[in-house]
């Protein structure tokens, strides 16, 4: 185990990310989340937003969310 349970988390990724990477770090058993989004570009952000809907479909599929 890398990090105690208990501990307190800071997740750092892009801002579109956050709600998968939350939700990850949530269903492994994590509790004490802080999100720290780094922001993108806007004109991406409807093509990340696709792609990550696509990526927590796949993700709630499998069973990692």
């Amino acid at each position: 185990e890398l990090i105690p349970q208990g501990a307190n988390i800071g997740i750092v990724t892009s801002d579109f990310h956050m709600f998968r990477a939350y939700a990850i770090a949530k269903k492994e058993g994590y509790h004490n989340i802080t999100g720290i989004p780094a922001s993108s570009e806007s004109f991406l952000m409807i093509n990340n937003l696709a792609r990550e809907f696509l990526a927590v479909c796949k993700d709630y599929i499998i069973g990692n969310i």
